[in-house]
């Protein structure tokens, strides 16, 4: 509370100022109970009290006032009065503020007593502030605010409401990635507060290792920073509590996951869960329950080592069609939110695949060796197949719904118009996957221009001009790339075997494209990946036609790749992971944001099952892209459009990083930045618990309350003796009386 330019340490007492009003209203019940009674001896006692009455009306009022005073002057000294200097003319802007910052990330909450230190620490930053110093008080999560109706001035009491409200929450934080963030907000402080001379930020945190991990490399000194603007602002004080401890121990489900997360619904369900104990002790007899749609369906006891990760899989025969969730969980009821983990899957009859086949002569084309890979030609071959594939022959783009197809391949298409790649990157965005395969009537030109840099962006690299000839074969970079899985382990793939002859160099458009493959011994990339937000794009720079010998010149060899014994597994593999929604897609951390299904109507609702029960409803137009950003509740989250009616899940899981409770060294900070560890932050506030201007204005209040109390007794000593009367006062009227009655 502020009043012009003073201010109250403790501005809660000034309530008490209501205790003035006692005296005046015992003094108006005094004069009120007052009766007259008619009595003859009242006739002498009335010129006696007559004579005093003036002097009896000024001795009762200045004791009202004194004992008035005295009330408020002990009411002004114990609200610690100041008159401070800090505050702007306008009494709302402080020239010092203090910023105080409150983790409350998942693992702050790994023990309660860590949170409990990080409320109390926050609470001393606040009542030990120096009065006329604004307070502001915030976490990572929530969103900052600059207005001056945010600052806290005087009364703190609102300001320690909401520390003692703070919880830890499943979500994580990177600091390296916060305090630049925290840096702009500070920047905006001192842009909205003239006059502010002195800005003190605390950031109060447990200094997990997993939180307050190495900066990022373009740091010039490895260390921590936010702006260069703040580093260098000398009016800014950085201040780092560590509230944390050693010793804690912690066992959580930091993974699960399964190979195929498209899951084919005669295929076995083949679920693996890691277990990991972060602690220093042996753990025994953890139960591990694993549950399928809500519904038990495994159970297994592990025992963990002190710093042991131990995988527990669980597998069923198929599951039925439609999305299903996944959850493994540490005990019957579990504690923490990292002691259980959800994983979605869809579970789809086969996965369709529409071959764009522009490669057809003389019976030979691309279309029949995909198809003859992905999907046999036997009845009791096709029917074990995951796939089932559809060709359209020619040069021209087909007339179909691509959202009917879970991929779709494009065989040697000379070129794509603008409408055509806007349509296709539609369907990327809505979570498609497409292949393209490239061949000798590809114009690399057009690609450019319609599906490259200057285009939709789609591709993942971007083509030479003219392809390059040679004896070539495949390097597959130590199977490092997820499509490779069924080869590792395998000694003898075939794929060294020389089976390219011409490819179109290429480079890779972005950092997130994925190089699957070189050609050896070149080096050049030879099939790569790219994820187009749901969706996945690859590329292969040859073709997979084989000339035949009456061609002519057109057919040029380009490869033998189709009739290698490693192009089925390699078809499967990489359609098979291209269709299986990637992990970044279905599986986030609490905080991050989803992209909404974008819909092919106009406007379209979207409904949402939170992982507590609640829905919520929202409009999507199209062609937008939109976010779905409450992903608070770790759990499975359900999407649904109305029209068309569709369902997409995903699932909300705390960043296995938070469960680790080891926490870092203060090396990492800058040596401008100064360290506390809790147990000193008492000594180190004791500067600040009173000013010197404080403490002699509510001494000299009290001295003031003190000399009112004096002439208080003073002034009613002074006056009993004449505010009554005496005998002789009675006698000597009688007398006059006797005497004016004589005379008459």
């Amino acid at each position: 509370m502020v009043l012009i330019a003073w201010g109250f340490g403790s501005a809660g007492m000034l309530g008490w100022l209501a205790a003035a009003l006692i005296p005046v209203m015992l003094h108006l019940w005094h004069q009120s109970r007052r009766k007259e009674t008619a009595w003859g001896a009242m006739f002498f006692l009335r010129q006696a009290l007559e004579r005093h009455s003036r002097r009896m009306r000024i001795t009762q009022w200045l004791l009202l006032l004194l004992r008035v005073s005295l009330i408020m002057a002990v009411v002004f000294a114990f609200a610690r009065p100041f008159l401070d200097s800090r505050l702007g003319a306008n009494g709302t802007s402080p020239t010092s503020l203090r910023l105080v910052v409150l983790d409350t990330s998942h693992s702050m909450g790994l023990d309660s007593s860590v949170m409990e230190r990080g409320r109390e620490a926050a609470q001393r930053l606040v009542t030990s502030a120096p009065p006329g110093t604004g307070i502001l008080f915030t976490t990572p999560f929530t969103k900052h605010s600059t207005d001056a109706e945010a600052v806290s001035f005087g009364d703190h009491a609102a300001v320690l409401r909401e520390i003692e409200r703070a919880e830890a929450t499943p979500r994580s934080i990177h600091f390296a990635d916060y305090l630049p963030r925290l840096g702009e907000f500070v920047d905006q402080l001192l842009a909205s507060h003239d006059g502010l001379q002195q800005l003190d930020v605390f950031v109060i945190s447990d200094f997990a290792a997993s939180s307050w991990y190495a900066p990022h490399q373009d740091s010039s000194d490895g260390k921590f920073s936010w702006q260069d603007s703040i580093d260098e602002e000398e009016r800014v004080r950085m201040h780092v509590v560590n509230v944390g401890t050693t010793g804690l121990s912690n066992v959580a489900v930091t993974r699960v996951w399964t190979p195929d997360r498209r899951q084919h619904a005669t295929q076995p369900l083949h679920i693996f869960a890691e277990i990991t104990n972060f602690g220093a002790t042996l753990q025994k007899n953890l139960a591990v329950r694993f549950y399928v749609d809500d519904q038990r369906v495994h159970d297994e006891v592990v025992q963990l080592d002190a710093g042991q990760r131990q995988v527990v899989e669980y597998m069923s025969p198929g599951t039925a069609l439609g999305w299903h969730a996944v959850e493994v969980r540490l005990g019957e009821e579990p504690h923490e939110a990292d002691d259980r983990r959800w994983l979605v899957l869809d579970a789809a009859a086969r996965t369709r695949v529409l071959c764009v086949d522009a490669s057809f002569r003389l019976g030979r084309s691309m279309g029949n060796y995909l198809s003859l890979a992905l999907s046999p030609g036997t009845n009791s071959q096709a029917a074990e197949s995951p796939f089932v594939v559809d060709i359209a022959r020619g040069w021209e783009m087909p007339d179909t719904t691509w959202r009917e197809y879970d991929a779709v391949v494009f065989c040697d298409m000379p070129s794509f118009t603008a409408a055509e790649s806007e349509e296709l990157a539609r369907y990327l965005r809505e979570g498609g996957s497409i292949l393209w395969v490239m061949g000798p009537r590809t114009d690399p030109a057009n690609y450019h221009e319609t599906l490259g840099a200057n285009g939709a962006d789609i591709l993942p690299v971007e083509l030479d001009s003219t392809p390059l000839e040679g004896v070539y074969s495949l390097d597959p970079l130590d199977f490092e790339h997820p499509m490779w899985q069924d080869f590792r382990g395998q000694e003898e793939t075939g794929l060294n075997t020389p089976a390219v002859y011409r490819y179109w160099k290429s480079d890779r458009r972005t950092e997130e494209a994925n190089v699957a493959a070189l050609v050896a011994p070149d080096g050049d990339p030879l099939l790569v990946t790219r994820p187009i937000a749901r969706g996945r794009s690859a590329i292969l720079t040859t073709s997979l036609d084989l000339p035949s010998q009456t061609a002519g010149d057109d057919a040029q060899r380009w490869s033998t790749v189709a009739v290698m014994p490693y192009f089925v597994p390699l078809m499967h593999g990489l359609l098979g992971w291209m269709t299986a929604h990637a992990p970044e897609n279905l599986d986030l951390l609490v905080g991050e944001s989803w992209p909404l299904p974008v819909s092919d109507l106009v406007e379209t609702d979207v409904t949402v099952r939170l992982p507590d029960g609640n829905e919520v409803t929202t409009s999507m137009a199209n062609d937008s892209v939109e976010y779905f950003t409450d992903t608070d509740i770790p759990g499975v989250y359900q999407f649904t459009t109305r029209q068309p009616s569709e369902s997409t899940w995903f699932a909300v899981n705390v960043s296995p990083e938070e469960s680790d409770p080891a926490t870092t060294s203060p090396q990492i900070l800058p040596e401008a930045w100064t360290y506390h560890q809790v147990g000193d932050l008492d000594s180190w506030l004791e500067q600040f618990a009173f000013s010197s201007d404080q403490s002699e204005l509510s001494r000299a209040l009290l001295w003031l309350a003190a000399g009112l109390l004096l002439a208080e007794g003073w002034l009613l000593w002074f006056a009993a003796p004449k505010s009554g009367f005496t005998g002789r006062d009675v006698t000597r009227n009688l007398g006059d009386f006797n005497t004016r009655r004589m005379a008459e």
